[in-house]
């Protein structure tokens, strides 16, 4: 739970590769979408799970429709892996049917273009 920002200038002199893990920024109240901004060249694998009251790996229908909004808007035109990081088989299913459901109501942005 180490602010991302510690590690950033070792991100780059070392030309690491990023894992954006976006109920860990959001548990910490950092927006995702401005650590993908500043390393979309880097992020290789993104892990998608909800965090509520304090406790993350949730599934994703615990997601609020803004959380969900700007996790689609991540995904759209992301080439690399995406990873539902929860630790059942229910919360697999419920988070995969939450991202259907949105899917299919909403036409994600080009990568980059989310507000």
């Amino acid at each position: 739970m180490y602010p991302f920002e510690w590690i950033e200038p070792l991100v780059a002199e070392f030309n690491l590769a990023v894992c954006l893990d976006t109920g860990h920024l959001w548990r910490q109240t950092v927006d995702p979408h401005s650590v993908f901004l500043r390393h979309r060249e880097r992020v290789t694998i993104i892990h998608l799970h909800a965090e509520t009251g304090g406790r993350d790996h949730r599934p994703l229908d615990r997601l609020t429709p803004e959380r969900i909004s700007a996790t689609l808007d991540l995904l759209a035109g992301f080439s690399g892996t995406v990873s539902l990081e929860v630790f059942s088989f229910d919360a697999l299913e419920r988070s995969l049917a939450a991202l259907e459901k949105v899917w299919q109501n909403r036409k994600p942005t080009a990568r980059g273009d989310a507000p």
